[in-house]
């Protein structure tokens, strides 16, 4: 055992720059590889299998160097969070299919621009997330550029820095910056998919799954005689045995299967690959079996070489960092940059992804209604993609500041196990809603409000306390005598709990979050508004968007936007939608150019107005196109009359009543609804978006 740990003390002499040359090289690549993938994708789709390794980003650094000590000390062999995806893909997929049905309807940008449209498109919904996505994603950038420090550490034979300005994960944060900012951060529009940083995830998944297979087969059968050799071996280990006596107990494995499920539903950076930037859902279908086939081949070596560490390097083995060790106890520094390679490019998917995702949210759901009602900016200057742009950047350097800084404070004295499993039990404070949102039309606002509250306080206080208290950031003595001098109120003991704080954390806190959304909900009213979208959102998700029924070419296409909506969008959707320089309009026009059209029109008459003037076409297909408008026309006319039929008939109700359509705009109220609100002349007007009525009350 010593001679293995001084081999690796004696081989772990890789100079810095050669290691720093190395990691520049592969960015290099990366971002190469990012770039003919955008390139690609102009002409081709994003293939399934591009789609199912991007969905591995999953796999962090964790994945590396926590997931191995997890193993080892509890003895599993699959990694209990790969379970959780496991059973989602599986037997969840029905949720998952609705939730990307929804995200591609509604055009949904993140997982609390989803959770606030169910809603009613809550603000102050979409703000709680967004608080604590950001909260939960610090530890999980703590992490990261924890792994990444320490396995640069390690090989180059240092220690981590007294003083922030000469440890090594700021660099690691500074260098992580400079990528995500010049990768991906260049579009305003949120909701488009991005196949450049897909393909780019893609490539990184491939290269930490190569990387840990080939560690695992070097280890298994270069150091030992295969896996019986590994079991036998640890069976007579006094160090593994000792170890081993740390071991959680078993329902400890189905609490971490939990956070698994939750968290591959609902962690930002996953929500945005697998809804944000699906293109169709046959790829999500290809991924039900790839996605977990990955995660199968990234856990089959956790325990064996969790398990190999500790018999050649004993119980004092760093257990977080024996893929990098075994490599270097073995003398070969070729396969131990490879192991640092793979845990770089999982750390460094991870980081982006995480980045841009919270700078997304930052910027959406809090900055830009920010800056709208403080400095009275007009709608156009509010969405001006340059501000936004630079807006997004802005969050994203918070974001990666703040994550050292908690690197620093808190998580370079917590191992990466724990700072991956407080993350999620954060994140899985949204499952609950997420998922009851889509089976009841019953669970609304108020209760969600309330159950996401009470599980991230209790959270903070089960999990985030204690932690505190132990980095010396709080005073107090709290985690030991309990609150108000109760032991039995201790955070990581409440009520006589003796078991791990994550499991305590998790249980506790969803089952009083789920307790609240059901009993809150069942106290109080649902407004309106949000029960006529909760209706419209939970039947748009569960059938897809009808694939256009009529066949039209470029050119009627082209006519049917200039006679709604005017030769500049006309022109517009043309410049938007056609590569080609001189493109034969008379051609058949594909589904992606007639949903282009279909927007539209949407954009100018609203969805239900556009929805009949498309099923007009679709009737008349064959006809001229003058004949297609004078259907049209009298399509509209017959439309009017349902809506003045409409009109008249609410105009007799003594409620006050209003009508929006799918695009959440007035199409119909009576006087009623006027006086109730005192709004002046003027103000409520047929297209009016609800929105904006909502703000003029708030503002009042």
């Amino acid at each position: 055992m010593n001679s293995a740990a001084e081999m690796i003390q004696n081989a772990s002499g890789i100079g810095l720059a050669t290691l720093a040359a190395i990691s520049l090289l592969y960015l290099l690549v990366l971002y190469s590889v990012g770039l003919f993938g955008r390139r690609v994708s102009a002409r081709h789709p994003l293939a399934p299998w591009v789609f199912s390794l991007a969905l591995s980003i999953y796999c962090t650094s964790w994945a590396f160097y926590g997931v191995t000590a997890q193993a080892v000390v509890n003895g599993w062999w699959l990694p209990p969070t790969y379970i959780g995806s496991f059973i989602l893909f599986w037997f969840g997929f029905k949720l998952v299919a609705r939730i990307a049905i929804a995200c591609r309807r509604y055009r949904i940008t993140s997982i609390a621009d989803f959770i606030a449209t169910r809603f009613g498109h809550s603000r102050l919904l979409a703000i709680l997330i967004t608080v604590i996505l950001f909260l939960a994603v610090m530890p999980y950038v703590a992490l990261q550029l924890q792994a990444v420090a320490t396995s640069i550490n390690t090989l180059v034979g240092s220690t981590t820095g007294e003083y922030w300005y000469t440890d090594t994960g700021l660099y690691v944060c500074l260098w992580m910056t400079v990528f995500a900012m010049l990768f991906v951060s260049r579009s305003a529009k949120a909701h488009q998919p991005n196949p450049g940083l897909m393909t780019a995830i893609a490539f990184e998944s491939l290269v930490k799954l190569l990387a840990l297979l080939a560690i695992g087969a070097f280890v298994v059968w270069g150091m030992f005689d295969g896996f019986a050799d590994i079991f036998s071996r640890a069976a007579e280990s006094s160090a593994v045995q000792k170890i081993q006596q740390q071991a959680l107990p078993a329902h400890t494995y189905w609490v971490h299967v939990l956070l698994g499920f939750a968290a591959t539903l609902c962690l930002p950076r996953q929500f945005h690959v697998s809804f944000v930037e699906n293109q169709r859902l046959s790829h999500l279908r290809s991924a039900r079996w790839l996605f977990p086939l990955y995660l199968l081949l990234m856990g089959i070596f956790t325990l064996p070489l969790g398990l190999a560490g500790v018999i050649l390097l004993g119980e004092q083995a760093n257990i977080d960092l024996v893929v990098l060790q075994l490599p270097l106890a073995a003398n070969r520094t070729d396969i131990a940059l490879l192991a640092y390679l793979g845990g770089f490019s999982a750390a460094t998917s991870m980081v982006v992804v995480a980045t841009v995702v919270l700078g997304i949210l930052i910027t959406n759901e809090l900055l830009v209604p920010l800056l709208f009602r403080r400095s009275n900016l007009t709608a156009a200057a509010a969405d001006n993609p340059i501000k936004i742009a630079t807006l997004r950047r802005l969050s994203m350097l918070f974001v990666l500041l703040l994550g050292f800084i908690y690197y620093r404070a808190i998580g370079s004295g917590t191992g990466l196990a724990q700072l991956g499993l407080t993350a999620f039990a954060l994140v899985a404070q949204l499952a609950p809603v997420l998922i009851m949102s889509l089976l009841s039309r019953r669970i609304n606002r108020s209760g969600a409000i309330a159950g996401l509250v009470s599980g991230a306080l209790i959270w903070a206080y089960i999990l985030l306390f204690p932690e505190l208290v132990r980095a010396g950031i709080i005073s107090s003595s709290i985690p030991q005598q309990g609150l108000f001098g109760l032991t039995m109120l201790a955070p990581q003991h409440l009520f006589g709990w003796q078991g791990d704080s994550i499991t305590l954390g998790v249980m506790f806190s969803l089952s009083v979050n789920s307790l609240m959304i059901l009993v809150v909900s069942q106290l109080t009213q649902t407004g309106l508004g949000e029960y006529l979208q909760s209706g419209r959102f939970l039947r748009s998700s569960k059938e897809p968007a009808p694939k256009p029924q009529h066949q039209l070419s470029f050119e009627e296409c082209y006519l049917l936007v200039r006679r709604f909506a005017g030769e500049r969008e006309a022109q517009r959707l043309l410049q938007r939608n056609l590569r080609e320089r001189d493109p034969d309009l008379q051609r058949q026009a594909p589904a992606n150019f007639i949903q282009a059209t279909e927007r539209s029109l949407a954009a100018v008459l609203g969805g239900a107005s556009m929805r009949l003037v498309m099923g007009a076409i679709g009737r008349h297909a064959r006809l001229p196109m003058e004949t297609v408008e004078r259907f049209v026309d009298e399509a509209g006319q017959v439309f009017r009359f349902n809506q003045s039929l409409l009109l008249s008939t609410i105009d007799n109700i003594s409620q006050g009543i209003a009508v929006v359509d799918a695009d959440q705009r007035l199409i119909a109220w009576n006087p009623r609804y006027i006086e109730m609100f005192s709004y002046p002349p003027g103000m409520v007007e047929v297209g009016k978006p609800v929105a904006e009525l909502i703000r003029f009350n708030l503002q009042r």
